[in-house]
């Protein structure tokens, strides 16, 4: 019986981490697995912001992932404090440098100077970023590239009612008028969809298609915001009552260690073991064995004696009368021929 034989081999993962980013990358997708999903409308967040403090608590979304890997925290800076908290009450930390009110909600420059201030609480590797739709087109391609790099951040979207009217050729002319803003933080992202996760409690994806291919706005003229530029994306198409759709405005969040990568460890992976093989010999034709024939007594067949008729010898008559005379004499009586 032969047994197959058990190997042990190396092989190193496409994955790689992103240096204190809480970034993990394949060559098709990166993602924040320590981001955690936190409720805008929890009660103390309520309490101080109403229903406005999405920006705050998707930017303490982020930063949940990049304190999970990042821990060169300066002692005593702003970052230390928001550090140092729970997460709901880094949340409130966050609205109130932001400048978040229940009226207004936050301005995105008020987070990006937020941002400044958490990157200097870092001892390296870290600084704010922020860019409109109109700068760098906001596509699920262009996240990729940007968490490649180390951001991890969040989207600033807006709600646009669409105002179309026909020309005297056929052809659409579209505006649209901006109704409100929300902010969402981007959990992962691959070549064509991203995950968001929404401070309104829930997870969810988008494509970021172009508004152009659309089918409500196809071959249309559009008149969009300066900001948002000719290649807007919808982050999602709502419908509620007037054809709203939403529209990525900016990305903003914190950049870590310039990009610098990690390479995951190699993986020692272990083969299911196979069950032995048997090796069945070659079958031999069967060996007939002859008997050693034994010498033979010669049956000698005596043939059948054929039955023989005995020979009577007759007397000659004369003898025989001559008999027969003596025997009527013997009983008194005389014997004569006929």
């Amino acid at each position: 019986m032969k047994l197959a034989s058990t190997a042990l081999f190396a092989a190193t993962v496409l994955t790689y981490n992103i240096a204190h980013g809480g970034i993990t990358c394949t060559s098709s997708e990166c993602k924040t697995e320590s981001m955690p999903l936190l409720d805008q409308m929890e009660s103390s967040v309520k309490s101080k912001f109403g229903s406005m403090a999405c920006v705050p608590t998707s930017s303490t979304m982020v930063m949940e992932a990049i304190f999970a890997d990042k821990k060169d925290i300066v002692a005593g800076s702003f970052t230390d404090s928001i550090y140092q908290q729970g997460s709901y009450g880094a949340i409130v930390l966050m609205g109130n440098d932001m400048k978040t009110t229940s009226k207004n909600g936050t301005y995105v420059n008020d987070a990006k100077t937020t941002f400044d201030k958490i990157a200097k609480g870092f001892q390296s590797g870290a600084s704010s970023f922020s860019y409109q739709n109109s700068k760098k087109t906001i596509s699920a391609a262009g996240l990729l590239a940007d968490m490649q790099a180390g951001q991890v951040g969040s989207i600033l979207f807006a709600s646009y009612v669409p105002k179309c009217s026909s020309m005297a050729s056929g052809r659409q002319t579209c505006s649209f008028t901006r109704e409100y803003g929300h902010s969402v933080a981007v959990q992962a992202a691959s070549a064509t969809s991203v995950q968001i996760y929404d401070p309104s409690d829930e997870k969810w994806t988008s494509q970021l298609l172009k508004i152009a291919d659309d089918s409500a706005f196809k071959d249309a003229t559009l008149s969009l915001p300066s900001h948002i530029g000719a290649d807007a994306r919808i982050l999602t198409k709502n419908y509620y009552t007037r054809n709203e759709v939403d529209l990525a405005e900016y990305f903003y969040g914190l950049k870590v260690a310039a990009g610098e990568v990690v390479e995951a460890p190699p993986v020692v992976v272990q083969p299911s073991p196979q069950p032995p093989v048997v090796v069945q010999p070659t079958p031999q034709p069967p060996v007939v064995v002859q008997p050693t024939p034994k010498p033979t007594v010669p049956v000698v067949v005596q043939p059948t004696p054929k039955p023989t008729t005995p020979v009577v010898t007759q007397p000659p008559k004369s003898q025989v009368w001559q008999q027969w005379v003596k025997y009527f004499k013997s009983k008194g009586k005389v014997a004569s021929r006929r």
